[in-house]
């Protein structure tokens, strides 16, 4: 049963609908009477007249027994004379109602003498429910348990109330409950389905011959619901103007998919008048347009699923605005169990959201200026790293800060240039197999590709959800998924879920990735944590550009001071090794393990090798023939103004003389797009003239990369000095 199909009024005149409301109260009533005929006068009835066919059989022991039979009988009907008498006690205050039944008990008891206490904060919740249990759990105790003391003890405990009725009588086991069931005694059945149906629990704690306490307990909420819905179902089909007054919340009342009756508040709430609520029609209500169906859709989900729903929706104001309210949808079902209606209070929750809202400014805040922190202290160790250890430091100090100030488990992936692909240099937040499976792993870029595209952009971060394309791109490397529950909530985060940073520099060249996932608070990104991420990102980027620039100007001081010690010594009287020396220091320095220098012969076309590093003396000719030509083509003009010349591979292999071929093959080889690919660096060190005097040749790079500007320009200085020692040697 849902708010589209709650069943509709009777139809009829006033009076017609009264006399169908007196006639289902008149129902109700004789069944009460029947079920306590039934349950207790009949069955001691029954028993004497068994009893008296035994002594009309001969046996005059029955006598006994059949007049204590009857003797219950009567005390049963007097105590459903009473009960009917006592239905003004519900008219009474609580306390009193429930003394007046004690009193009642102790006179039909036999001087059973019957404590009450009633604790404050319960009164008005139900007080016809709580007395009827009450009634029912002291007439049991007159019934069966010959005690001779009772105490009934109504308190309440924060958002429940709990009944407890004990005494010192005689107990009770629990197959005599079952027994009786079994024999037609259903009173204590009926009152555990009414508890059951509160939702509450019944408990009997019982010694024999000693001994019973039995235990009711409900929570507030679910008795005071009942009690509405009861006072709705008796005042019928016009609705009880008390029952609106009285709930402080907006409220609507649907009927027929239509709105027969709202309060005050609620219009007030939504800007709408009674009439224009009334006057909707069936299946239309103003503060629920169609673009906002998605959330009355889960209501009326809820309401298919079970009698009551509770959630959080965006209603429209007539003005046209949205707020956020908190919906209670129950289902009023009159005693046959068929629907009557659907009441749905509503409560405005701006206020609430806004102060959550203004709070969750206040952390993030806090939390940004303690990031700030965190991350101007990493910027300020960048400028300190010297050494691939100080650089795992840092990277472990970023993976550290992201996951304890921002609340994401990382791993920090940086780009390798040479190779083409991102390795994961530091993890923290995945526990210890997270980061044994994932530290050291490498991804080639061909592998995030498909999710780093504008399919998947967001704020300057790739957010991917679970899919086929996460399922892909981890099979390109080692793969840890999370042991997270999985929720049919689209908010919360899935295990398969990825969220991707990229690391970038000032020019907006990526470096890195973070790979974020298993969010402290469970949830998938909202903007503004997106916005956080992606500039903590570009932090790390910058501190990654710090340590470039750091190592950079730390390799441009130690080329200077080589080159200055270098040049004094090339600038005096000749010595014999100072090739070997330059040499020596350009590999140590610039970091080539294999260069040749090839020196110019007196005739001008041969070349005799005049110093090496890094190959072996048989690996090369000790000379070679370049014809002018060939010299030409090898280098040009463009190679004369630049300084040197970067042959690639099939390059190499065309101009270079047979006698130097193996020099086209690097040891030294990369992956990627800025890799060195058996490339060949090819040097022309100035002679007098046009000529060169000598060629420096340059092969196998310990980075695997192209030479960068830097680099270039510490080549053409060593190439310098070597011309400088050469024409020293000459002149000497």
């Amino acid at each position: 049963m849902s708010l589209e199909d709650v069943t509709g009024d009777t139809p009829g005149t006033p009076l017609e609908r009264r006399e169908s409301e007196l006639a289902d109260a008149a129902a109700l009533e004789r069944r009460r009477l029947a079920d306590a005929l039934h349950d207790d006068a009949l069955q001691h009835l029954l028993v004497a007249r068994q009893e008296l066919m035994e002594v009309q059989g001969g046996d005059e022991t029955a006598l006994e027994p059949a007049a204590a039979a009857l003797a219950d009988g009567v005390a049963a009907l007097r105590d459903l004379m009473v009960s009917m008498r006592a239905s003004t006690v519900g008219e009474l205050p609580l306390e009193e109602a429930v003394e007046r039944l004690a009193a009642e008990a102790g006179r039909r008891g036999s001087g059973l003498a019957v404590a009450v206490s009633v604790g404050p904060g319960i009164a008005g919740i139900h007080d016809e429910l709580l007395v009827a249990m009450v009634r029912e759990l002291l007439a049991n105790v007159v019934r069966h348990a010959a005690a001779t003391a009772a105490r009934v003890s109504l308190v309440r405990v924060g958002e429940r109330v709990r009944l407890d009725v004990s005494d010192n009588g005689r107990g009770v086991a629990a197959h005599a409950l079952a027994a009786a069931a079994a024999a037609g005694h259903i009173g204590h059945q009926r009152l555990q389905e009414q508890v059951h149906a509160l939702g509450g629990r019944i408990a009997i704690e019982s010694e024999p011959g000693r001994r019973t306490l039995v235990t009711v307990e409900a929570t507030v909420t679910a008795l005071e619901t009942q009690r509405r819905v009861g006072e709705v179902v008796r005042h019928g089909r016009q609705w009880s103007s008390a029952l609106l007054a009285a709930v402080q919340d907006g409220l609507v009342v649907f009927r027929e998919r239509r709105v027969v009756e709202v309060n005050d508040r609620f219009c007030a709430m939504t800007g709408y008048s009674r009439e224009t609520l009334l006057a909707a029609p069936a299946g239309q209500t103003p503060f629920w347009p169609p673009e906002l169906w998605g959330p009355r859709a889960d209501v009326l989900s809820g309401l298919r699923s079970s009698d009551g729903i509770d959630i959080e929706v965006t209603l429209a104001r007539a003005d046209g605005t949205r707020f956020p309210a908190l919906a209670a949808a129950r289902m009023v079902r009159d005693d046959r169990g068929a629907a009557v209606a659907a009441l749905v209070t509503v409560k405005d929750i701006t206020a609430r959201e806004r102060a959550e809202r203004r709070r969750r400014l206040e952390r993030e805040l806090e939390g940004a200026r303690r990031s700030t922190r965190e991350l101007g202290g990493i910027l300020e160790r960048a400028r300190g790293v010297r050494s691939a250890a100080d650089l795992q430091g840092l990277l472990d100090t970023i993976a550290r800060v992201v996951c304890d100030e921002f609340g994401w488990a990382v791993a920090v992936n940086v780009l390798r240039p040479a190779w083409g692909d991102l390795a994961v240099r530091a993890v923290h937040g995945l526990g210890d197999e997270g980061a044994r499976m994932l530290a050291g792993a490498t991804y080639p870029l061909s592998a995030w590709q498909p999710v780093l595209t504008e399919r998947f952009a967001r704020r300057g971060a790739y957010f991917v959800p679970a899919g086929p394309e996460t399922a892909a791109l981890l099979a390109g490397g080692p793969t840890f998924v999370p042991d997270l529950p999985v929720s049919d909530d689209p908010g919360v985060w899935h295990p398969m879920d990825m969220l991707l940073v990229p690391i970038t520099r000032r020019d907006g060249a990526r470096v890195g990735l973070l790979s974020l996932d298993v969010p402290r608070h469970g949830r998938r990104p909202d903007d503004a944590e997106l916005d956080l991420l992606t500039a903590v990102g570009a932090h790390i980027g910058v501190a990654l550009e710090a340590v470039q620039e750091t190592r950079a100007a730390h390799q441009r001081d130690r080329v200077q001071r080589t080159l200055a010690d270098l040049f004094v010594g090339a600038s005096g009287p000749p010595q014999a090794g100072r090739l070997d020396e330059v040499l020596g220091a350009l590999t140590r320095v610039l970091a080539y393990d294999r260069v040749v220098l090839d020196v110019v012969a007196h005739h001008g076309r041969t070349f005799d090798r005049a110093a090496a590093v890094g190959v072996d003396d048989d690996e090369l000719a000790p000379s070679f023939v370049l014809g002018p030509a060939a010299l030409a083509a090898l280098v040009d003009d463009a190679t004369w103004r630049a300084g040197h010349r970067l042959l690639a591979h099939d390059q190499a292999l065309a101009l270079l003389p047979a006698e130097r071929a193996a020099l086209a093959f690097s040891r030294s080889n990369g992956e990627g797009e800025e890799a060195w690919r058996d490339h060949l660096l090819v040097l022309p060190v100035a002679g007098r003239g046009d000529a060169p005097a000598a060629l420096l040749w340059v092969q196998d790079p310990r980075d695997r990369l192209l030479p960068a500007r830097g680099r270039l320009h510490a080549l053409r200085a060593f190439s310098g000095l070597l011309g400088i020692a050469l024409a020293a040697s000459a002149a000497g």
